[in-house]
C-alpha cells in the first residue's frame, strides 16, 4: 500500500535531512534516487519507486524533466493565438524570447504536435513560459514630449543645436562598476568657480587626468536615477531637431545622462533620491551648470523654472550655500516666499530659516532675514522638534547635533519677537549670559508672569555668573517679582546663590527682600565661602537649624573637612542647642562621611535621641567612604546593620563592594543578614571576588545562591554567581556553587538569555562547555549558540549535536539557533548556513536585532534566516538563498516584519519574493520565480503590497517589466490601510519610466485611494512634489480627463499644504481659478519672467559665481 499524500509530506522534512546527511543534491537521479529510498527504508518508510518517480516529480525533486513537454504546450497555445488572428510575444521567466531562439527549440525531437493535440481547449504553459499580444501603441512616445521637462530639454538644445553644448553622460565605468559608489567630476581649479562652456562632463573627460571622486550617489542611487525617465535622446541629424515625436526618441538603449536625471529629479522633488543623497546632487548641479542653461531656466516656461528654482532654493539650505540663495530670492519671477515654502526633514515640516537655523547656517539665516523671513514661522505642533527658527537652532545645540554660534543665535533672538521658556532655558543651559541677558531684558516684560510661575530662572542661578545674575535680580525687582520664589527644583532663589558662594549676589537679594531660609546657612558652609556665612548670621540665620538636604550648618562643615567653617559654626554657638531637632543625627551622619572618628565619639558620648537606624546610615556611609576604624566603632556602638538607604544598600553589601574582609566577618559575626539582593547579591560580589570561603558563609547566613542582578552587559541581562564565576574563568567557584546546589539551568538567566552555557562558549571554554553538558546543562539555548558562532567550531559543534540529540526531529523547540543562522548568513559562512541547516536550525522565525545594551528597539524590522539570506548583498548569495530553498522554505512564506512597539494593530510584512524584489537582484529574482513564488499573492492584511507593487515602490523597471509579461495584475488594487496601487506608488515616487511601463499595460489613472492613510495617483504625485507626473497623469486621463474638479481641488490643497506652490498654481489653471503664466519669447523677454520688469537688474554671470 503506497503511502498517502499527507504521510508524503509528514516525511518531507525528514527526508531534506537524510539528503544532508548524505550529501545528496535536489533535484536528483537514479542512484541518489535509490540512495535515499534505501536510508528512508532503514527508518520505516516504505514506499516502491513509483511512488518516488510520482512524489518527487510533484515537488520537483526529479533530475529527469520532460523538456518536450512544455515547449509542445507552447505550440498548441500558438497554433490556437494564430487560429484567433493574435499576434504573440513569449517570455521566458519574464524576459522575452527570440523567435529564431523558439524556432529552433521546436525542432527538437519530441516537440512534433498531433492535429489531434490541437482540438479542445489550449493547456496552460508551465515552466516559466508566457505569451503575451505586443503593445499596440507605446504611449511612451505619446505622453512624454509635452511634459514640462521634455519640453524643457527640447527647446534648450533646439536653442544650442548649433553649438557644441550638447548634454554629456554618465561614465559608464561607474554604472557598471559593482565596487564603485563614486561619480567622476571636474574639478575646478582657484577660488571661484567658473562655469563650463557645456551642460556637464562627458565620459571622455571623466576619465582625464582633471577628475576626482564625488559621493554624489550610491550604485542603488544611481540605477533609480537611471530609471527615473525614458530613454530617449534628442534627434541630433544634420537637418536639426524635428518637432515629430517619433523621431524625438530613440528606442536604442543608451547609458542616460547623469546631468539630465538629477536636472530632473531637482525640478521634481528630488524624485529617485533618498534625503542623504540630496545635497550631493545640489553640489554635482552647482559643479556641473552652464551660463547657457542658466540663462535658459530663468527664461525658460515658469512652472519648470519655478519648480527647478524652487527646490534648489531647498537644496541651497540644505548645503549653505548663502549666495545661491540670495539669487534666487532676488529673483522675483520665480516667485520663492520665504515664509510660504517648506522643507521637509525627518517626518517633519519646518519653514526655510527653521531648517537653516537647525543646520546652522549663518550666512543662510542672514540671506533669509534680508528677504523678511519671519524667525518665529513654524509648521509644527509637535514639541520634540521646536517651534521657530531660534528654538530650532538651540534645540539642535542643547542635542549637541551643531555646535555653539554665538553669532547665529544673537542674530535670530534680535530678529524674534519673543522668546520661548525652552529657549531661554537653553540659552542658560548652554551659559551664554550675554545672551540670557538680552533676552531678558526684551522679552520680561511680556513673560514676567508666565516666566516666575514655571520658575524660569532656575538654570541661571545655577549655571551664569554672579554678575549676570544680580542684573537678571534688578530686571525682575523692576517687574515686581518676588525674589523669595522657590525655583523648579525646590531651592529659592537665595539658596542657590548661597550654595555656589555668591556673596554679592546673596547680598542684593537680601536688600531686595529675600527672606534667608533654613537652607541658606547650610549652603553658604557648603561654598566654604566665610565672608557669607558671616553675612547669613548676620542677618539671622539659625545656626542649630537642621535643612532637609544638608542637615545643620555644623553638619555641613564637618562633611566639608574645613576646620575654619567647622570653628566659625562653634564660635557661633552650633553646640549650644545640639541635642535639639535632629541636630544630632545630622551631625554623626556628616562625621560618618568625613571618617571622622573624633566627631562620632563626640556624638555617642552626648547620647541624645540618636536611634540605632541612625548608626546605622552613619555605618553605610563610612564603609562606603572607606573610614574603617568609624564603621567599626559605629557596629560597635549598636548601628542598625541591616539598614538600607535610597541610594546605598546595607553596610554588608558595601563592605563586600569594597572588599574589606575585615568588616565583612565583624558584620557576619553581629548577624548581619546575606540575603540583601536588590542591587548585586551578596552572593555574586563574595563570587567576583573570588572567595570561595566567603561564599560559603554566607550560604550559611541565609544568602539565595541563585540569586540574579543586572549586569553591565545591558539592562536586561540578569546573571546570576555561578555566569560571573565561568566568565571570570574560576574553576573551584564553579564547582563550590554547584556543590552549594545553584541551578544551573535556573529560569531567570534563562528568560535574561545569559546562561552558564552562554557565557562557557562565549569565554570559548571548550572543557567548561562540556563540563556544564555533562552536569545536566540544557542545549536548547540558542544564545550559546550564537556566543560560539565566532569562536571555537568544537564548541558550535558540540552543542548542535548535544541539542538534537536530546530533542529529536518533530520534538524540536521553535526559534532554536534561528538568531545563529542569521549571524552566518551575515558573515556569508556558508558552512556554517549549511551545518546549521543541517541540524534542522529554524529557518523561518522572524530575529529581532538588539542595540549594544542587548535592548531590542522600540522599532524597526526584523527578519527570518531566510530573509536575511536574501537582503544580505555578498558574492555567494544566490547559493546561500538555495541552500535555503533546498530545505523547503518557501518563496511566498513571510520573511519580513515592520514593528512598533507602541503600535498594537499588525503591522506591515513582506514574503521572501517581495524581499528578493527589494534588493534589485533579477537573478536572485528569477530564481524565486522558478521555485514558486506566486506573482499574485495579494495585497490585504499584513500584506500591504503585492509583488509588482513591491518593484515600483523600489523603483526597479527591469523587475516590472519581468512580473508584467508573467501577467501580474497592473491593476491589482491597493490594501486597504496604507495600500497604494502600483501607478499611484510610481506618482508618488515621480518615476516616469514606470508610470509610462504601467500605463502601457493599462494601468487605471484614478484607481481609488486606500481606506485608510491613501491617495490617488494625482493626489501622491502633488502631495510629493512631482510635477511632471502630475502632467502625465493629466494627459492620460486622471481626475476624469481633467473634468473632476473637486479632485483636482483637492490635490492643489495637498500641493499647497507640503510647499508645492508651482504644481498647486498649475491645478489650479487647469480648473480656471489662476490665469495661465506668460512663457518667455525667444530671445528670452517674457513679460513675467524678465528681470527688468520686476524692477531688478540681475547680473546672471555673478549669480553663476555664486556656485562655488
Amino acid at each position: 500500500m503506497s503511502p498517502s499524500k499527507a504521510e508524503w509530506e509528514a516525511e518531507k522534512s525528514r527526508m531534506q535531512e537524510v539528503c544532508s546527511q548524505l550529501k545528496i543534491k535536489i533535484p536528483m537521479r537514479g542512484r541518489e534516487k535509490q540512495r535515499l529510498i534505501d536510508a528512508m527504508a532503514a527508518k520505516g518508510f516504505i514506499a516502491d519507486e513509483k511512488c518516488y518517480h510520482r512524489q518527487f516529480k510533484e515537488w520537483g525533486w526529479s533530475g529527469y524533466q520532460n523538456k518536450s513537454g512544455p515547449l509542445k504546450k507552447l505550440t498548441i497555445v500558438m497554433s490556437h493565438r494564430k487560429k484567433s488572428n493574435k499576434t504573440s510575444k513569449i517570455y521566458l521567466w519574464g524576459k522575452p524570447v527570440h523567435d529564431k531562439d523558439i524556432k529552433k527549440a521546436l525542432c527538437r525531437p519530441g516537440t512534433h504536435v498531433s492535429a489531434l493535440e490541437l482540438y479542445g481547449a489550449p493547456p496552460d504553459l508551465t515552466d516559466g513560459y508566457t505569451i503575451r499580444s505586443p503593445i499596440e501603441i507605446d504611449r511612451t512616445a505619446t505622453l512624454f514630449p509635452g511634459l514640462p521637462f521634455a519640453v524643457f530639454e527640447r527647446d534648450f538644445m533646439q536653442k544650442q543645436f548649433n553649438s557644441s553644448n550638447m548634454v554629456s553622460y554618465i561614465d559608464p565605468c561607474v554604472l557598471g562598476a559593482a565596487e564603485s559608489s563614486t561619480v567622476h567630476e571636474h574639478v575646478h581649479q582657484g577660488t571661484s568657480y567658473q562655469p563650463n562652456d557645456g551642460t556637464g562632463i562627458s565620459g571622455t573627460q571623466a576619465e582625464s587626468g582633471n577628475t576626482q571622486q564625488s559621493q554624489l550617489v550610491t550604485n542603488s542611487a544611481l540605477a533609480a536615477l537611471d530609471d527615473l525617465i525614458p530613454t530617449c535622446v534628442p534627434n541630433n541629424s544634420s537637418s536639426g531637431p524635428s518637432s515629430s515625436n517619433t523621431e524625438y526618441f530613440n528606442s536604442v538603449e543608451t547609458v542616460p545622462p547623469l546631468y539630465r536625471a538629477v536636472l530632473y529629479s531637482v525640478a521634481n522633488g528630488f524624485a529617485g533620491l533618498e534625503e542623504s543623497n540630496i545635497q550631493e546632487a545640489i553640489r554635482f548641479l552647482q559643479h556641473q551648470t552652464s551660463n547657457q542653461l542658466i540663462n535658459f531656466i530663468r527664461n525658460s516656461p515658469s512652472y519648470l523654472s519655478r519648480a527647478i528654482a524652487q527646490n534648489l532654493f531647498k537644496g541651497s539650505i540644505e548645503v549653505g550655500d548663502a549666495q545661491v540663495v540670495s539669487w534666487l530670492l532676488q529673483d522675483k519671477a520665480l516667485k520663492i516666499d520665504p515664509n510660504k515654502e517648506v522643507c521637509s526633514a525627518d517626518g517633519f515640516r519646518y519653514t526655510p530659516i527653521e531648517w537653516a537655523s537647525s543646520l546652522s547656517h549663518r550666512g543662510v539665516v542672514e540671506v533669509l532675514l534680508q528677504h523678511g523671513a519671519d524667525v518665529d514661522k513654524t509648521w509644527n505642533d509637535n514639541l520634540s522638534v521646536g517651534h521657530g527658527a531660534l528654538d530650532s537652532a538651540l534645540l539642535k545645540l542643547e542635542l549637541g547635533v551643531s555646535r555653539v554660534d554665538p553669532e547665529l543665535v544673537k542674530m535670530l533672538l534680535d530678529a524674534s519677537s519673543d522668546i520661548s521658556t525652552i529657549s531661554l532655558d537653553f540659552l542658560m543651559n548652554l551659559r551664554l549670559d550675554e545672551l540670557v541677558l538680552g533676552a531678558t531684558m526684551r522679552f520680561m516684560a511680556k513673560n514676567h508672569q508666565a516666566w516666575y510661575g514655571l520658575g524660569a530662572f532656575t538654570g541661571a542661578f545655577q549655571v551664569l555668573h554672579e554678575e549676570t545674575c544680580m542684573r537678571i535680580v534688578q530686571i525682575m525687582v523692576a517687574h515686581g517679582l518676588d525674589m523669595n520664589q522657590c525655583t523648579r527644583n525646590g531651592y529659592s532663589i537665595i539658596e542657590l546663590a548661597a550654595e555656589r558662594g555668591f556673596l554679592r549676589l546673596v547680598q542684593q537679594l537680601v536688600n531686595e527682600g529675600a527672606i534667608v531660609t533654613t537652607d541658606s546657612l547650610p549652603c553658604a558652609v557648603k561654598s566654604q565661602n566665610v565672608d557669607l556665612v558671616a553675612f547669613l548670621m548676620e542677618k539671622g540665620a539659625k545656626i542649630n537649624a537642621v535643612s532637609r538636604r544638608l542637615g545643620s550648618p555644623l553638619a555641613a562643615a564637618v562633611r566639608s573637612r574645613n576646620p575654619d567653617m567647622i570653628n566659625l559654626c562653634i564660635r557661633n554657638g552650633a553646640l549650644s542647642h545640639i541635642l535639639e531637632g535632629g541636630q544630632l543625627s545630622s551631625l554623626l551622619e556628616a562625621a560618618s562621611a568625613a571618617g571622622s572618628v573624633e566627631w562620632i565619639e563626640y556624638v555617642m558620648e552626648l547620647g541624645g535621641d540618636v536611634r540605632p537606624a541612625d548608626l546605622g546610615l552613619a555605618l553605610v556611609m563610612a564603609i562606603r567612604d572607606g573610614h574603617e576604624e568609624a564603621a567599626e566603632r559605629l557596629i560597635k556602638a549598636g548601628a542598625d546593620i541591616d539598614v538600607t538607604t535610597d541610594h546605598l544598600g546595607p553596610p554588608l553589601f558595601e563592605a563586600l563592594k569594597r572588599r574589606n574582609e575585615k568588616l565583612v566577618l565583624l558584620l557576619l559575626e553581629y548577624s548581619a543578614s546575606a540575603s540583601y539582593a536588590i542591587r548585586e547579591p551578596t552572593i555574586i560580589l563574595a563570587t567576583q571576588w573570588g572567595r570561595r570561603d566567603m561564599v560559603e558563609e554566607l550560604i550559611k547566613a541565609g544568602a539565595e545562591v541563585n540569586a540574579c542582578c543586572i549586569s553591565r552587559d545591558g539592562p536586561s541581562v540578569f546573571k546570576n554567581a555561578l555566569a560571573f564565576a565561568i566568565e571570570n574563568h574560576d574553576d573551584d567557584m564553579v564547582e563550590c556553587l554547584l556543590g552549594l546546589g545553584v541551578d544551573i539551568n535556573h529560569p531567570e538567566s534563562r528568560r535574561s538569555r545569559y546562561t552558564a552555557l552562554r557565557v562557557a562558549a562565549q569565554n570559548q571554554d571548550r572543557r567548561m562547555v562540556h563540563y556544564l553538558l555533562e552536569r545536566g546543562a540544557d542545549p536548547n539555548d540558542s544564545d550559546a549558540l550564537f556566543a560560539s558562532a565566532s569562536g571555537d567550531l568544537d564548541i558550535f559543534k558540540t552543542l548542535l549535536d548535544s541539542f538534537c540529540n536530546r530533542y529529536p526531529a518533530g520534538s524540536r523547540p521553535k526559534k532554536y539557533g534561528s538568531a545563529t543562522l542569521s549571524k552566518a548568513v551575515k558573515e556569508g559562512k556558508e558552512n556554517l548556513v549549511k551545518l546549521l541547516l543541517s541540524h534542522g536550525v529554524d529557518a523561518n522565525s522572524v530575529v529581532f536585532e538588539v542595540d549594544a545594551n542587548g535592548m531590542v528597539p522600540e522599532r524597526g524590522h526584523c527578519l527570518s534566516p531566510f530573509g536575511t539570506a536574501i537582503e544580505t548583498p555578498q558574492l555567494n548569495r544566490i547559493q546561500i538563498v538555495e541552500l535555503f530553498l533546498d530545505k523547503a522554505c518557501s518563496p511566498n512564506q513571510l520573511v519580513s516584519v515592520q514593528y512598533e512597539w507602541s503600535h498594537r494593530r499588525a503591522m506591515p510584512m513582506q514574503s521572501a519574493f517581495m524581499l528578493a524584489i527589494s534588493t534589485h537582484d533579477t537573478q536572485l529574482v528569477e530564481l524565486l520565480l522558478k521555485r514558486g513564488a506566486d506573482i499574485h499573492l495579494p495585497a490585504k492584511g499584513t500584506i500591504r503590497r503585492t509583488s509588482l507593487q513591491t518593484a515600483v515602490e523600489v523603483g526597479d523597471y527591469r523587475i516590472c517589466e519581468i512580473l508584467l509579461n508573467l501577467g501580474a495584475k497592473v491593476n491589482a488594487p491597493a490594501a486597504p490601510r496604507g495600500g497604494r496601487t502600483a501607478l499611484q506608488l510610481a506618482a508618488i515616487s515621480g518615476n516616469l519610466k514606470i508610470a509610462c511601463l504601467l500605463l502601457n499595460e493599462k494601468a487605471e489613472v484614478d484607481a481609488p485611494a486606500a481606506v485608510a492613510d491613501g491617495y490617488t495617483a494625482i493626489e501622491g504625485a502633488a502631495l510629493h512634489n512631482r510635477l511632471d507626473m502630475v502632467q502625465l497623469l493629466l494627459d492620460a486621463g486622471a481626475c476624469s480627463h481633467g473634468k473632476d474638479e473637486d479632485q483636482i481641488r483637492k490635490a492643489a490643497d495637498m500641493a499647497r499644504s507640503f510647499g508645492s506652490f508651482v504644481i498647486a498654481d498649475m491645478l489650479e489653471e487647469k480648473i480656471g481659478l489662476r490665469q495661465r503664466p506668460t512663457e518667455a519669447t525667444e530671445d528670452g523677454n517674457g513679460s513675467e519672467m524678465n528681470s527688468g520688469e520686476n524692477g531688478m537688474e540681475l547680473d546672471y554671470n555673478d549669480f553663476l559665481n555664486a556656485f562655488e
